[in-house]
């Protein structure tokens, strides 16, 4: 699908979600979207250049699922990774998200509740993103998330070269 007929499915009085339509933020980036993620509340575009754009419902009162992203809304924003680092690849889960950026580092925020963030089990919640200390050797090439779990993926090497980014 050309990235200009990007369609979300959701539930609003002007939109029921039987009917898709064109989110107007999106396309009007100028900039393809490359990979579209969904976690419980949250939504997340990822561009071609590397931003990610979230946007979601608010979770109000005593929710057990809350927003991985705090203080998203209805129309897309763009999130900051680390000071604007560049995203490779970018997953949601029900209260938490995890990215990789070009450099090959992986970051994590939201709720660490079973340890889905790979914190640990002290930290409840990181706010901000977080970097993994991953000091294995393995070779990152994408992210995934599930309801309450995280994913890297290993052993293929990404299209582009992680190392070199930094020097670009």
């Amino acid at each position: 699908m050309p990235w200009e007929q990007l369609v979300w499915l959701t539930s609003t009085q002007c939109r029921p979600s039987t009917e898709p339509g064109i989110v107007p933020d999106l396309a009007s980036l100028g900039e393809p979207i490359k990979k579209i993620s969904a976690g419980g509340y949250t939504l997340a575009a990822l561009t071609e250049s590397g931003d990610i754009y979230a946007w979601g419902m608010p979770t109000g009162g005593t929710h057990r699922r809350q927003q991985a992203l705090r203080g998203l809304g209805g129309i897309p924003n763009y999130i900051e990774v680390d000071g604007g680092k560049d995203v490779f690849d970018v997953a949601l889960g029900d209260s938490h998200a995890i990215a990789l950026t070009i450099d090959g580092s992986v970051y994590v925020v939201g709720s660490n509740s079973n340890g889905q963030l790979g914190l640990g089990t002290t930290v409840e919640r990181a706010e901000s993103w977080t970097r993994l200390d991953l000091s294995d050797g393995h070779q990152i090439s994408g992210v995934a998330a599930g309801p309450r779990c995280s994913f890297i993926l290993t052993g293929q090497p990404p299209p582009y070269p992680f190392r070199d980014a930094e020097t670009r």
